[in-house]
C-alpha cells in the first residue's frame, strides 16, 4: 500500500534550534500517506525554549496547523506541555528525557464521494521525546487516543470516531 511505496521517500527542511521546522518539501505528491506526514512532520517533532531544554524546565508551547487529504482540509490547534525529566541511556547514548502531553481539536471538512463532510473532535497525545546533549532530537514515542465526529449533511448523519493512534519515531542511522 502507500506505506509501501513511501520507503526511502526523500523530504527536505530547515530546523530551527527551537523545533520549528520550514521549506519543508519532497516526497510523492501522489501518493495519500506521503502528503499526510508531509503535513503533520511538525507534530512529530518536538519544540523547546529558545534557550535549550534542561533537566526540570517545564514549557508549553502552541501550534496551529493544517492537514487532510481525500478532499478533506482539516484545521488543528495544538497546546503542549513539556517537562524535561533526566538524562537516561537511549539507544547507546545520553538523552535527555521530555513527556509531553498534547490537548489538541480538529475541525474542518471537504466533500468525498460526493458528500459534504464536517469533522470535529478532541484529543488528548502522551508522548515522551528523546534529546541529545547536542539538542539533535534523537526518536520518541506517542499515544494518541481522539474522539471525533464527521457530520454527512446529505445523509442527515452525524457519526462517531473513535481510533488510537500509536507513532514511534526513530533516527535512521
Amino acid at each position: 500500500g502507500d506505506l509501501d511505496q513511501s520507503a526511502g521517500m526523500v523530504f527536505t527542511g530547515t530546523l530551527s534550534p527551537e523545533g520549528r521546522i520550514s521549506d519543508f518539501a519532497g516526497g510523492d505528491t501522489s501518493s495519500d500517506f506521503a502528503q499526510q506526514l508531509a503535513q503533520s512532520v511538525e507534530r512529530f517533532l518536538p519544540r523547546v525554549p529558545a534557550g535549550g531544554a534542561v533537566a526540570g524546565l517545564v514549557w508549553v508551547d502552541t501550534l496551529e496547523t493544517t492537514t487532510g487529504s481525500g478532499g478533506l482540509e482539516i484545521s488543528v490547534q495544538l497546546i503542549t506541555r513539556s517537562q524535561a525529566d533526566s538524562w537516561i541511556e537511549h539507544e547507546g547514548g545520553q538523552a535527555l528525557l521530555v513527556a509531553t502531553t498534547t490537548d489538541y481539536s480538529m475541525s474542518g471538512g471537504g466533500t468525498q464521494m460526493g458528500s459534504e463532510i464536517d469533522i470535529d473532535g478532541t484529543g488528548v497525545r502522551h508522548g515522551t521525546r528523546y534529546l541529545g546533549a547536542d539538542g539533535r532530537f534523537l526518536g520518541g514515542v506517542s499515544a494518541d487516543p481522539a474522539n471525533l465526529t464527521a457530520t454527512v449533511a446529505a445523509l442527515g448523519a452525524v457519526i462517531p470516531i473513535f481510533q488510537t493512534r500509536y507513532d514511534t519515531v526513530a533516527v535512521a542511522r
